[in-house]
């Protein structure tokens, strides 16, 4: 059943929908509507040009592959069968009453809490010893182009490590696709350090980004590569650095390689063997710090 939806006035200056086609920003906030309040669709182009696009001939499988490219949209398996969930919809769609239809509240996984921005699915922050010497900018989000707040989880790394060097984001920067449009530097620096001082390892995210270049060959040097920033915002690298890490380590399981980057990030790879943090061994959750539920052990 089709659900009213909330629309946030900086939807139309959002990067992501600004790389629409035509066809795409017609379907996006219809598509939110076929969603349960976790933003959770099945995965059924015919059904939903039939809902969305009733008497349009267009074809809706390539608008939904349109939106995984884009980032907006991530392709899971639920029960044996595909299913979507729209990034950050828990961040800007707040029914009174919501209703899930695929996930009871405290049974959504871990890695599509943290997709769709639940509230709490962030991962834990590490122990501070002082306060960061550094800040963000704020930066803009999809799904309604709101700036995050200071205050908020990627605002608030702390000094655990020392400055990463200048040739680690020399050799990520110099490694980053080509795209159409602007790719601002600075801000992709500022954040890239940011995240070595979390604890993310400076090669992962290089060795994330040259993977993500070859698997999105065709599209360099056109707008579905995203900006840098966005790219290390919205933790995209997480979806290809189990993948990369596995091809150059041959001699570790691709399960091992996930759970080493859930405990760093909070973010199951979509790459990782299994669907998410729980179905992990609980030997290999035990040695990267983890409880049997995926949350870090104090």
């Amino acid at each position: 059943m089709a659900r009213i939806r909330s629309i946030h006035p900086g939807l139309t200056s959002d990067e992501a929908y600004m790389s629409m086609s035509m066809t795409a920003k017609a379907a996006w906030t219809p598509l939110w509507m076929q969603c349960d309040d976790h933003g959770i669709f099945e995965w059924k182009p015919i059904v939903l040009k039939a809902l969305i696009f009733p008497a349009d001939n267009v074809d809706f499988a390539a608008i939904l592959s349109e939106f995984e490219r884009l980032g907006c949209v991530r392709k899971i398996d639920i029960g044996g069968r595909p299913h979507g969930v729209v990034r950050n919809f828990a961040k800007y769609q707040r029914p009174k009453n919501p209703s899930y239809r695929h996930f009871k509240a405290d049974e959504l996984p871990a890695d599509v809490g943290s997709y769709i921005a639940v509230k709490g699915a962030a991962p834990p922050s590490l122990p501070q010893s002082s306060p960061s010497p550094t800040e963000n900018p704020p930066q803009m989000e999809e799904e309604g182009g709101k700036m995050e707040e200071e205050g908020e989880e990627v605002s608030r790394s702390v000094a655990v490590a020392t400055r990463p060097s200048a040739d680690a984001f020399e050799e990520f920067w110099k490694a980053y696709p080509r795209r159409e449009g602007p790719n601002p530097r600075k801000p992709a620096e500022q954040k890239f350090n940011a995240l070595a001082k979390t604890g993310v390892d400076p090669a992962m995210m290089i060795a994330a980004v040259k993977r993500m270049a070859a698997e999105q060959a065709r599209d360099i040097g056109t707008r579905f590569i995203p900006q840098a920033i966005t790219w290390l915002n919205q933790q995209r690298w997480t979806d290809h650095a189990a993948v990369a890490f596995a091809a150059s380590t041959p001699d570790k399981l691709a399960i091992e390689d996930a759970v080493s980057i859930f405990a760093k990030t909070g973010q199951w790879s979509r790459h990782a063997p299994v669907a998410d943090i729980s179905q992990a061994p609980a030997e290999l959750l035990a040695k990267h710090g983890l409880s049997p539920e995926g949350r870090r052990v104090q």
